[in-house]
């Protein structure tokens, strides 16, 4: 699950699963572009494959250069005007 909230408080009752104001979140990410360290697999795989099924273009910044491009290449399979790119990156 990935959260957006404008403060701590908010956050705390998305967590909390509040469905109405869970719903007030869809579509802020849609047209944006995300960048997504980690994301060519694991934790950070899902939260790119999210933020990419909720509308965002994905930068997957990873070291993996294989698994980051197989990762782009599933996203960009999906058929959809959003787009997935893959960049070697070390982020630490």
């Amino acid at each position: 699950m990935v959260a957006i909230a404008e403060n701590a408080a908010l956050l705390d009752v998305l967590l909390g699963e509040d469905e109405s104001l869970v719903a007030n979140v869809n579509g802020r990410i849609q047209d944006k572009i995300a960048i997504v360290t980690g994301g060519a697999q694991g934790f950070g795989g899902g939260i790119a494959e999210l933020l990419f099924e909720q509308g965002a273009n994905v930068v997957i910044a990873d070291l993996n250069e294989e698994v980051g491009r197989k990762m782009a290449d599933k996203l960009n399979a999906k058929k959809t005007n959003k787009s997935g790119f893959f960049r070697k990156s070390k982020c630490s």
